[in-house]
């Protein structure tokens, strides 16, 4: 639930506001990256915790500041948007699923493993 709500509100914003090539393979230990259908991992809290989301996303935008999930970021390090827009969660769909540009790169592995944008599949 947390993949779609995220994504809902990653489109809703980037429409909004707007009126990479990289490894591919998950680099995360737990198994849930390899199927988060497993009952065991219907938190995701559990095994992608708010910090190591939020960790992955500043050193994405550190190097990529001009993509659009970016901005988003910022603006909410500043309180210029509401907070459902800030959850670590819609800021990972914002940024990893929300732009082309930065969908493929290694801080994005882990989120796309579990937010498929390829099936639409939601897994969280």
């Amino acid at each position: 639930m947390a993949c779609l709500a995220a994504r809902l509100a990653a489109v809703a914003l980037i429409v909004g506001l707007a009126a990479g090539s990289g490894d591919h393979t998950v680099s995360t230990s737990s198994p849930c990256f390899e199927d988060p259908t497993v009952d065991a991992c219907s938190d995701g809290s559990s095994f992608f915790p708010d910090s190591t989301i939020l960790s992955k996303m500043e050193s994405l935008c550190d190097r990529m500041p001009y993509v659009s999930g970016c901005s988003i970021r910022a603006k909410c390090a500043a309180d210029q948007l509401a907070e459902k827009y800030c959850t670590p969660w819609s800021l990972a769909a914002s940024i990893c699923a929300g732009d082309e540009t930065s969908s493929h790169e290694a801080e994005c592995i882990d989120f796309n493993a579990l937010c498929s944008p390829e099936t639409g599949t939601t897994k969280v």
